[in-house]
Order: C-alpha cells, then sequence, then structure tokens
C-alpha cells in the first residue's frame, strides 16, 4: 500500500502465471503490471516516498532458497 493509501501493489496470479500490479484503492482504473516474465514474483513493496518498488523473483527450476534475485526499479508517479 503506497503511504498515501491510494495505490496497493501486489502479486497477480492469473491462471499459473505470476505478475507484479498496481491498482488503485478507489476502483477507478484497472490494474497496471508493473513486472512479468519471471516464474514467481514475491514481496512487492513501495518505498516510503512511493518513488521505488522492491520485490523479489525466481525462475524453475530454481527454488527461491538458492536462485532468487532482488529487483529495485523506480516508478514513473506522474499518473495512473
Amino acid at each position: 500500500m503506497s503511504a498515501d493509501g491510494r495505490f496497493v501493489v501486489y502479486v497477480h496470479t492469473d491462471e499459473d502465471i505470476d505478475r507484479i500490479a498496481v491498482a488503485d484503492t478507489e476502483g477507478t482504473h484497472w490494474p497496471s503490471i508493473l513486472a512479468c516474465g519471471h516464474d514467481f514474483y514475491m514481496q512487492p513493496r513501495l518505498s516510503p516516498d512511493g518513488t521505488r518498488l522492491a520485490f523479489i523473483a525466481w525462475d524453475h527450476p530454481n527454488m527461491p532458497w538458492d536462485g532468487t534475485t532482488l529487483y529495485v526499479a523506480d516508478l514513473d508517479t506522474s499518473g495512473p
């Protein structure tokens, strides 16, 4: 959840495909996909100022304890 409570970032799973998505808490916009392409995603977190996103991801055949990558990305905060 963003510090101002306007957005929530989460792992979106659709037919066994994981993605990182963001949605506004008022439900006025469709969720947007922020990251995709890995087999698994976990622990998405926004920075306190809402300008960066951190999450972990990994792919088969690795397990999370031996093949996880930490990603930190700058976010475009100009609008939906």
